[in-house]
């Protein structure tokens, strides 16, 4: 599922220039991490495994920093990004 939005995201950022591909690049890694934490916090709850939810338990606070970081990002107006992010 990821891998797909990611292949999208990279096609599309291949066509931008200047304040589109700064905002194309933004709103990607928004829902890119988005996605991420989604993933990692099932992973946590459902998971069966003891050493992959250990790991998902440990990186999901970088993941949820990294979203962070793009959500303020998205929402300083970045090259023209809409501030309701």
């Amino acid at each position: 599922m990821l891998q797909g939005a990611y292949h999208a995201m990279v096609t599309s950022l291949t066509t931008d220039t200047g304040a589109a591909l700064d905002r194309d690049y933004v709103e990607g890694q928004v829902e890119y991490q988005k996605g991420n934490a989604a993933l990692f916090r099932y992973e946590i709850q459902n998971g069966t495994d003891p050493d992959l939810k250990a790991f998902a338990q440990r990186t999901l606070p970088k993941i949820e920093d990294h979203l962070q970081r793009a959500l303020k990002l998205a929402k300083s107006g970045l090259a023209g990004m809409p501030s309701s992010e």
